[in-house]
């Protein structure tokens, strides 16, 4: 059962304008009408209607009169309620917070008992959450530009997988809008005589993505306007990365709880509970920093056992970011840095490694131990990994090594490679999930509650 509660303004009338309803019963004419005329002005009048005057127009009829339900039907079981919708209009006598839900009772005054309802608090929050993710937005902006950033729109088209996912999403013209020639509209996609794709004959003449990451276009700007948002900073270290995605992180969640309060209260007290001091410590503490291999020797001696099995080489799941931060650190960021270049997984819950691909991507600067990059993640608690950055690989050697080491075609990342021949200097960045930092900040179980229109697999509504 759900109950509609809606308010409607007032039309204040004059004292001396009166509505005098009577009803009137033609078999009995002589009979008083049920409402007495007003005998002296009302000092109140609750609502008023007016209706536009109809002398010329016949068609302009009166309403029909329908009984509007009221709390004494339902309490008599007049109506089937079970299943249905139900609309009640009433007055909120009493309001009763539990930990989980709301209780409201609405009277009408159809009869001295009232109608108890029952709220959901789950169902509450989305436009908290609205507002949370635009001052994160504008709080992530003010601080790159109080610092000097440069805001880039790069391309959401690419035709590189900067990232080594090889997950990306294809673009293509090449789908036909009829699907009569064939049995699915990417059967008739047009091939070449090996029965592979002719993306010579598709719009950009090569296969096309949505891009993961504008972070190698944002290299071409750091390069000659010095800071971009994604961001990526020029004349800058891990060190230098690291110290500014800590500053980033403090200020926006700053930012929030100095500027979101009500919003901040409902999700301590409805969502997640403890959730304003935890990220009062993560604005006021400092982050930690540990390697890679000091998380992985942590993890190992850890008294837990883990789903994925932990072994120097692993890729870090979330499981065990999770566990560094929260019950490692009491709840404190960490960095992790210094990642190795070759990554081992198991493919099942066996504790047989195999090798996979490579842990980070083929533009991360290589670290003079020849084993591993100068990459990092932040971890946060509840979360695991929020941001990711690495210093990039400035020399143009070692960079055309890594590409052939990974066969990725050269000639594809040209534009790339001549960034480093004419004239580079070190530079790094890092990328972050917005909507995992609006999860972070509202405390929300699922991410899809923190996103306007979620996509995800079989679905695309709105």
């Amino acid at each position: 059962m759900s109950v509609a509660m809606a308010t409607r303004p007032l039309r204040l009338v004059k004292p001396y304008s009166y509505a005098l309803f009577t009803y009137l019963n033609a078999s009995t004419p002589n009979k008083p009408s049920f409402l007495r005329p007003f005998s002296s002005p009302r000092r109140r009048l609750f609502c008023s209607a007016t209706l536009p005057s109809a002398a010329n127009d016949t068609t302009n009829k009166v309403p029909q009169f329908r009984k509007k339900l009221k709390v004494s039907d339902v309490k008599d079981d007049q109506f089937d309620s079970l299943g249905n919708t139900l609309v009640l209009q009433g007055w909120v006598r009493t309001l009763r917070l539990q930990s989980s839900v709301t209780f409201l009772e609405i009277n009408d005054g159809s009869c001295i008992s009232n109608m108890q309802c029952v709220l959901d608090s789950e169902v509450e929050g989305y436009d908290q959450v609205a507002r949370v993710r635009n001052a994160l937005a504008y709080a992530t902006h003010k601080f790159f530009q109080e610092n000097g950033f440069v805001w880039v729109s790069s391309p959401i088209i690419t035709a590189s997988d900067c990232e080594g996912a090889g997950e990306q999403f294809c673009v293509t013209t090449l789908i036909p809008n009829s699907h009569e020639t064939a049995d699915s509209p990417v059967d008739a996609i047009p091939k070449t005589n090996n029965k592979l794709i002719d993306w010579s004959k598709d719009f950009f003449g090569k296969p096309a993505f949505l891009t993961v990451s504008g972070q190698l276009n944002a290299e071409t700007y750091a390069t000659a306007l010095s800071d971009m948002i994604e961001p990526e900073l020029a004349f800058a270290d891990l060190n230098d990365d690291m110290a500014c995605a800590t500053a980033y992180l403090q200020f926006v969640i700053k930012h929030i709880l100095d500027n979101c309060k009500e919003d901040m209260e409902f999700f301590n007290t409805w969502i997640d509970k403890g959730i304003i001091d935890r990220l009062s410590d993560v604005a006021e503490k400092d982050v930690l920093q540990i390697t890679y291999t000091e998380a992985v020797d942590l993890l190992s001696r850890a008294n837990k056992k883990f789903e994925f099995p932990v072994k120097w080489g692993c890729d870090l799941q979330s499981e065990h970011e999770r566990y560094i931060t929260e019950e490692a650190f009491g709840g404190s960021p960490v960095i992790i840095r210094d990642y190795p270049k070759a990554c081992y997984f198991s493919p099942s819950f066996s504790v047989h490694y195999v090798q996979a691909a490579d842990i980070k991507a083929f533009y991360m600067r290589q670290n003079d131990d020849g084993r591993t990059v100068a990459a990092m993640d932040m971890l946060v608690p509840k979360i695991g990994e929020l941001i990711g950055g690495s210093q990039r690989e400035e020399r143009l050697d070692l960079l055309e090594a890594r590409l052939d080491d990974l066969k990725l075609n050269k000639d594809a990342y040209w534009w790339y490679l001549d960034l480093r021949r004419y004239g580079s200097v070190p530079h790094a960045g890092f990328g972050l999930g917005f909507e995992r930092l609006v999860q972070f900040a509202t405390g929300m179980d699922n991410i899809r509650d923190v996103i306007p229109f979620p996509r995800t697999p079989g679905s695309a509504e709105f």
